[in-house]
This record gives C-alpha cells, structure tokens and sequence, in this order.
C-alpha cells in the first residue's frame, strides 16, 4: 500500500487505502471537541473507530485532555500510534485494537467520545453501536460527538433515547451527512 499524508487542522496525518481517509472537514469535529472539554468536567476522551486518528488527534492537541482510541483494525490502529508519535501526542494517547467491548473495561468512564462510523460496511449497526458504548462509558453530563450519514440524524434521535442520550445539536455538512452531538443528562 502506498502511504500518503494530508493535512488536518494543524497536523499532518499519515495513512493509505486500508483506513478512511482524513477529511479536512471533520477537523469541525475536533473542534467541537475542544470546545466542549475546555467547559466540561475532568475525564479522559475516548474515540471509537478511530482509524488514523486524526479527529482524536487534533482533539487532543487543541484541548490538552487524554485520549483512548479503539480501532478493530490493526492497520488503523498502526496509523493512530505513528501519528501521534509524530505530531508530539504519545503520552496523551492510547491506542487499543479491538470492538470497544474488548478494549474498554466495564467500570471506564469519558468525559467525551468521538465516533465515525459512517465510511464503514455497516455503518448504520456500527452508529447504534457507538450509541450503546455512549450510554455505556460516558461519565454524567457527558457528551458523545457522533458523525452520521445523510438523512440519518432521525434514526440517531430515536435510537439516542434508548441509551440515556438526548441530541442537543447538529451540525449539517450537505452530503457529507452531519454531526451530532448528544448528552448523557448530568443526574445519570
């Protein structure tokens, strides 16, 4: 596989064929992030589906919060390590390989969980996926960042309910889908 770089945010994110590639646009993600841990309670972050990493990444660099990225794929996973060695990261980040059910422990909680589901076979059991790890292993008054497919932000709301996370916003990026934000209620 050829390997090839691309920028995102301010970091250079490596990666090939065998992993999504680096959409400039979901750095909005990464800055969501951010945005909602500089204001958030204490925790660590979490992103499933990592892939290369790069929207973990940046979430890091911009909001100085530890990070663990989960990736069935050992490709991805490969990636994640090596871009955050070279952007400075490694001792914010941890990697795992496997389903969030094998690489979380049942009692691991996270202020805030990214996920990107949607360039995957089977995107939409991965996002009710993504929403059950949410209710899961977020911390009271956590939030999920979830990017969906277009029109399927309807099927997110309803699914939401059914693991004690309500969408608070959503942020519309035309073909590319959108994405959502969801809060676990700070009482659970």
């Amino acid at each position: 596989m050829t390997r090839r770089t691309r920028g995102f945010g301010h970091l250079t994110i490596a990666y090939d064929d065998r992993v999504p590639r680096p959409e400039p646009w979901l750095a909005e993600q990464s800055r969501w992030a951010a945005d909602i841990v500089a204001r958030s309670t204490d925790g660590d972050l979490l992103e499933t589906c990592c892939g290369a990493g790069q929207v973990g990444l940046l979430a890091v660099a911009l909001g100085q919060r530890p990070i663990v990225q989960v990736d069935a794929c050992p490709v991805a996973c490969g990636y994640a390590r090596a871009n955050a060695d070279d952007a400075g990261l490694a001792g914010l980040v941890e990697v795992r390989r496997g389903t969030p059910c094998e690489a979380l422990s049942p009692a691991e909680r996270f202020a805030l969980m990214l996920a990107d589901p949607t360039p995957c076979a089977g995107a939409d059991e991965l996002t009710m996926a993504c929403l059950d790890v949410a209710g899961h292993h977020l911390l009271p008054g956590g939030s999920l960042l979830l990017r969906v497919g277009p029109g399927r932000l309807e099927v997110v709301r309803r699914e939401a309910a059914w693991n004690d996370l309500r969408v608070v916003d959503a942020r519309h990026f035309g073909d590319q889908g959108s994405l959502v934000r969801l809060d676990v209620p700070p009482g659970s």
